[in-house]
């Protein structure tokens, strides 16, 4: 019992941190260079969390899903992080398209993995593909 309790606690505390991480991003978003923003934002996750975003922009996609296994990442953890690369690829978009469009289709990749490993169908999931896809779409080439 007392080991799931501190699985429980473990899962609590990198749902917050992942949590309080996007809530930075957003903040500091707003406040200062898009580029600074991220960047700050991508050395937290790897110092805090041990996920490293920059690796996982260019993990194929089979790589990519036994990277998001290997974390023990619940679908809530990767919800947030889908939601922190939305955010990101939107920022982008204007003069960073081609990145943008990158960390968006990862995004599409993290929902993929969440529907291929989830007993459970989300409209709000399928909500936030349909928004990716659209922002995907209005893209410069």
């Amino acid at each position: 019992m007392e080991r799931r309790d501190l699985i429980k606690d473990e899962l609590e505390r990198i749902g917050k941190a992942i949590s309080q991480l996007l809530a930075n991003f957003l903040a500091l978003k707003t406040n200062c260079n898009i580029a600074l923003a991220i960047e700050n934002t991508n050395k937290q996750f790897k110092e805090e969390l041990d996920i490293d975003v920059k690796l996982m922009l260019t993990l194929q996609q089979q790589v990519f899903a036994e990277y998001l296994e290997s974390k023990k990442l619940t679908p809530q953890h990767i919800e947030i992080l889908i939601d922190y690369f939305f955010e990101t690829g939107s920022s982008l978009k204007e003069h960073h398209p081609e990145k943008a469009r990158i960390i968006l289709n990862k995004a599409l990749e993290m929902i993929d993995f969440i529907n291929n490993n989830s007993k459970t169908y989300s409209f709000e999931r399928k909500g936030k593909e349909d928004k990716i896809r659209e922002l995907i779409r209005t893209l410069k080439n």
